[in-house]
């Protein structure tokens, strides 16, 4: 049904195959480490600040001339400029200015 694919493989001639390590069953393995991620109550508190933020900054702005407008084109365009604003504007700058209070403690 699907036609074949072939791994392409380029090797130039000065490189040589990568020694294989063997693993043992009996050896300990080793737990990959987590990254240090900040606490899921913290991140959903700053999200909800924010989001709080920019939808009462939105209605403050544009409420009076989307009052008119039906319901649904009303939240297409407030979830669409939130959405925009929490992902590339607003919520990079709230975690680098509150990473300390994010930061997991030990």
């Amino acid at each position: 049904m699907h036609p074949t694919v072939r791994q392409l493989t380029t090797r130039r001639p000065h490189q040589t195959a990568e020694p294989r390590t063997e693993i043992r069953a009996d050896a300990p393995r080793e737990r990959p480490r987590r990254s240090a991620s900040p606490r899921r109550f913290r991140l959903a508190l700053l999200t909800w600040v924010a989001a709080y933020a920019v939808i009462t900054a939105i209605l403050a702005t544009l409420g009076p001339t989307l009052a008119s407008w039906p319901l649904v084109l009303r939240t297409l365009l407030l979830s669409v400029v939130m959405v925009v604003a929490l992902t590339w504007l607003i919520m990079p700058a709230m975690t680098r200015l509150f990473r300390p209070w994010l930061a997991p403690t030990a």
